[in-house]
């Protein structure tokens, strides 16, 4: 449990809910759509949706959702209009008369500008053939909210991502819209807690200065997390990173593992992850590579025999030599334990996406399906266990597997290219359609129930399906609700009155984990 300063009193209890994301909602049209997806979120059991609660711009749309205005040189302006603060407002309220609880992200690291360097989203002629496949209105993919890589541009600083969380005046500026966000809403009881940065790295798709370390991160979520506190001593706050891991990295919060008592069945014993552990992980998955290569004759066995038995060679010594990977070695930037340790945070969080990022070495015995499907939960017990050494609830805040039914629409988050449209540029398809890599609508439903069931064994019970699903909602004017041509994956206004929310691959309405487990 946690003080108003802060502070933890010894005693930690486990958050205990199945979410989901919804970073559209606050650009929906009207309230009505508003008040359509907040009762389906509930006749489905859902409790706690994480959504964007900022939406920046450089320029002032016309006929669409924004909330704050970032000029040239750093100026910005709050919209307090019926499209910006005022729509912000009808979230809140539905989530109150409905008994929702929210879960805010204040900005995103990921910004990415289309191929041809310009800021705008809104494609056309030979670009949009050549790149965007589809046109997108702004606000349809999750990165195009502006972010850290906006203030970095208008503010005109070094041109590296980590400004963001070094230049003084960025900070300023990302304390005082953050200062108007919580103030607003710190009295509401449909705020869960606030979450500093979706998946805040030192890198985006601009490129990180050579000075970026994880401890440039954590100092800045220490800052911020500082200054929530101080505006709101009555909701939880959590970093919101991915859950990347920097073993053996110099800490600003050290810690030892002194864990909370739990007498959850099959809860797993607080045990901090260590490098030594994973590196033997990988060795061992790296030798089972090697032995399946050798057998498919894609490796020849080389070495010498000794008494009958093949001696180890240099190339199979090199153990010692294997690293942790990027999800352990603080390639990102990123040290999950030491940000978990801040005292103003209230709960740690990591994100589950295997189509897009590595957490481990695949098996080669296993499919790319239950690869996904043994890695998460491998994922998913590291922080669990994690969270149980540092006394610590966790929340898997956001976790997802692109299906085959929706690999036309899949964007990755640091890019503005589908590359598996049906209408993707060469250069961008990979070998055939592609799809078959991903998983089946039934596969999706079998790892999103395992995640979840898992998850509440390794004492992480609160977790979140990205994302959901919303149809029925009114398609006008310039929000990011679009009807669609399933077959060939194009995204259309057809003057049609109502439509679906964005799908950037990972739409899913009805094979989700089981809300009400």
């Amino acid at each position: 449990e946690e003080g108003t300063d802060g502070s933890r009193s010894g005693v930690t209890r486990e958050l205990e809910f199945v979410g989901t994301n919804a970073y559209w909602l606050p650009t929906l049209n009207t309230e009505a759509d508003i008040e359509h997806a907040f009762k389906n979120f509930s006749s489905r059991g859902i409790r706690v949706v994480r959504t964007w609660f900022f939406n920046d711009v450089d320029t002032i749309p016309k006929n669409s959702n924004w909330l704050q205005l970032i000029e040239k040189g750093g100026k910005t302006t709050l919209n307090t209009g019926p499209n910006g603060l005022k729509k912000l407002d009808l979230v809140v309220t539905w989530a109150e008369k409905t008994g929702v609880y929210l879960i805010p992200s204040l900005t995103n690291n990921w910004n990415p500008l289309p191929p041809n360097g310009s800021p705008s989203r809104r494609y056309s002629g030979e670009v949009e053939k050549r790149w965007s496949n589809v046109t997108r209105p702004r606000n349809y993919l999750s990165n195009d909210y502006g972010g850290m890589d906006l203030y970095v541009r208008q503010f005109e600083c070094s041109g590296t991502h980590d400004a963001f969380y070094t230049d003084q005046h960025i900070i300023a500026s990302y304390k005082a819209y953050v200062a108007a966000i919580v103030g607003r809403y710190k009295n509401s009881p449909a705020i869960f807690g606030w979450e500093i940065a979706n998946d805040a790295r030192c890198f985006s798709s601009i490129g990180a200065s050579k000075s970026c370390t994880t401890l440039t991160i954590t100092n800045w979520f220490s800052i911020l997390a500082k200054h929530i506190r101080e505006i709101d001593c009555n909701h939880l706050i959590t970093a919101g990173t991915g859950g990347f891991y920097c073993l053996g990295c110099p800490k600003i919060f050290p810690h030892s593992c002194v864990p909370a008592p739990s007498h959850a069945p099959g809860a797993p014993k607080a045990r901090a992850v260590t490098k030594a552990q994973v590196v033997r992980e990988r060795i061992d998955e790296l030798k089972k590579t090697r032995q399946e290569k050798i057998r498919g004759g894609e490796l020849p066995r080389d070495g010498v025999k000794v008494r009958g038995r093949w001696a180890a060679t240099g190339a199979q010594k090199r153990g010692a030599e294997v690293t942790t990977g990027s999800a352990f070695d603080g390639s990102f930037g990123v040290d999950s334990e030491d940000i978990l340790n801040i005292p103003e945070i209230s709960f740690g969080s990591f994100q589950l996406f295997p189509d897009q990022f590595e957490y481990g070495c695949p098996d080669p015995h296993l499919s790319h399906f239950n690869n996904s499907l043994q890695l998460g939960l491998s994922w998913i017990q590291k922080q669990g266990a994690t969270g149980k050494c540092f006394g610590k609830p966790m929340a898997l805040g956001a976790f997802g597997l692109v299906t085959q039914h929706n690999a036309a629409f899949f964007v990755p988050f640091n890019s503005t290219i589908a590359p598996f449209s049906h209408h993707a540029h060469d250069g961008w398809k990979r070998q055939g359609d592609g799809t078959s890599q991903f998983a089946t609508d039934q596969q999706l439903a079998i790892a999103s129930n395992a995640w979840t069931h898992d998850a509440q064994v390794q004492s992480v019970g609160a977790v979140g399906q990205y994302q959901f699903g919303l149809d029925g909602v009114s398609a006008g004017g310039d929000s990011p609700i679009l009807t669609h041509d399933q077959t060939s994956g194009l995204a259309r206004r057809d003057g049609s009155v109502t439509g679906q929310s964005p799908n950037d691959g990972y739409y899913d309405s009805q094979y989700g984990p089981d809300y009400n487990t």
